[in-house]
C-alpha cells in the first residue's frame, strides 16, 4: 500500500466508525423488538403482568435448582396465562337486567326478583 492509496482511503471513508454503522441497525432492530414487546405486554392488566412474571422467574428457578414445587407454580401462571387469553378472546358484551317487587322494601320487609333477563349485544 502507497501513501497515495492510504490517503484516498482517509478521504474517501465514511465519517462514522465501522463499530457505530453497525450499532445503528442493531438499534432499530431493538427498537422493533421493543415495539413488538409493548404492545403484546399492554393487552396484560397488572395482575396479568405479575402472573406472567412470577411464572417466568418460577420457571427459572425451579428449572435451575431442579425444584419440582416452583415449576408447578410456574405451569400454574402459565395454565391461569391460557385461561385469561380464552376469556380475553371469548369476550361477549352481554346486557344484563333484573327488577324487583315491590321496587323499595324497609327492614324485615321480603323482596322478590320479579324478573331477570340477559341479552347479548
Amino acid at each position: 500500500m502507497t501513501l497515495n492509496d492510504t490517503t484516498h482511503e482517509a478521504a474517501t471513508a465514511s465519517p462514522v466508525s465501522p463499530r457505530l454503522r453497525v450499532a445503528r441497525p442493531r438499534r432499530l432492530h431493538l427498537a422493533a423488538t421493543t415495539d413488538r414487546v409493548r404492545s403484546a405486554v399492554s393487552i396484560l392488566t397488572p395482575l396479568g403482568r405479575t402472573v406472567a412474571a412470577v411464572g417466568g422467574v418460577s420457571w427459572l428457578v425451579g428449572w435451575r435448582l431442579g425444584w419440582s414445587e416452583v415449576l408447578l407454580v410456574a405451569a400454574t401462571c402459565l395454565l391461569l396465562l391460557v385461561a385469561g387469553v380464552a376469556f380475553a378472546f371469548g369476550r361477549m358484551n352481554l346486557d344484563v337486567g333484573a327488577s324487583m317487587e315491590p321496587a323499595r322494601v324497609v327492614v324485615g320487609q321480603v323482596a322478590r326478583i320479579k324478573g331477570c333477563r340477559v341479552v347479548g349485544i
